[in-house]
This record gives structure tokens, sequence and C-alpha cells, in this order.
């Protein structure tokens, strides 16, 4: 019996360039697999921490890596849910590029702003700043019971 991601490969038309999967290729196969995984592990979570470090990527575009902290099978475990192009570096660009990345996991995760309970960024204003950043965006939109906090780069 093969499991999805080997018969996605073998759907996969090397002489062409060819495939049948949501992305192309093999490795599209395999991000394709480890956002469904990602998308069920949010899905199945009661409760959620969100957690946001501002970085750039080889081109040197500003981005926002966003995690998960959730527990699975008792345990906390930090998730990567996204890699995202931060449009403007201001606190709406870095919220609007988090929440793109939980939408791009599906409509399973539709419901992540509910299951938020906290969001743990670096210290700056723009993430923890209670007037204007991240967290009074997130808190406006899902309640004020979302607690921030203070930590280090989660990865």
């Amino acid at each position: 019996m093969t499991s999805d991601v080997e018969q996605e490969c073998h759907d996969y038309d090397y002489t062409t360039g060819q495939s049948d999967s949501e992305t192309e290729g093999p490795l599209g196969v395999i991000a394709d697999t480890l956002k469904n995984k990602t998308s069920v592990q949010i899905a199945n979570s009661a409760y959620m921490a969100f957690l946001i470090d501002r970085d750039t990527d080889i081109a040197t575009k500003e981005c926002v890596i966003v995690y998960g902290h959730i527990l699975r099978r008792g345990r906390p475990v930090n998730i990567m849910i996204g890699h995202i192009e931060v449009k403007h570096a201001h606190a709406q660009g870095i919220y609007a590029a988090s929440k793109k990345a939980f939408a791009a996991l599906g409509d399973q995760c539709s419901n992540w702003l509910e299951k938020t309970i906290t969001l743990g960024a670096d210290g700056a204003a723009v993430n923890l700043g209670s007037k204007g950043g991240v967290i009074a965006l997130l808190q406006q939109e899902a309640g004020d019971h979302i607690v921030p906090f203070h930590c280090v780069p989660p990865r």
C-alpha cells in the first residue's frame, strides 16, 4: 500500500515537469503534506500561543516568521506556520502578514483567532505596544483576553 505522499510523487512526470499535485514536483508534494499536517495539528488544538519574529530573507525583504505553540500529546511544541513577506514593517503590515500565514493553512484553521490565548514576540513596540502594536490589533479583533509576553525568538 502506498502513502498519499508516495502516490502524489508518482503523479509527477519527470520528463515533462508536470504534476497532478497542487504545487509542482516532489518538493511541492512535501510542502503540501507538511502544510496539511500543520493544519490538522492547529485544528485539533483547543488553545494555542501565537508567536512572531521578524527577519529578512536572502533578498533582504522584510519578513515575519509565524509559529503556533500548542500541546501535542500533553507536551508543548512549536509549529512553524509560515514565513511571509511583510509589505510594510508597521504593526498593521506585520499583523496582516501573520494572518496571511494562517490563511494559507486553509479553511480547517479559519478559527485560529478563537483558539489564540497569547502572543509572544520580541519587546519591540511594533509587536507588543499596547496602543498600536500587533498585540493591540490582535486584541481588538480577537478579544482582550489575549495575553502578550516578551520572549526570545522562537526558532
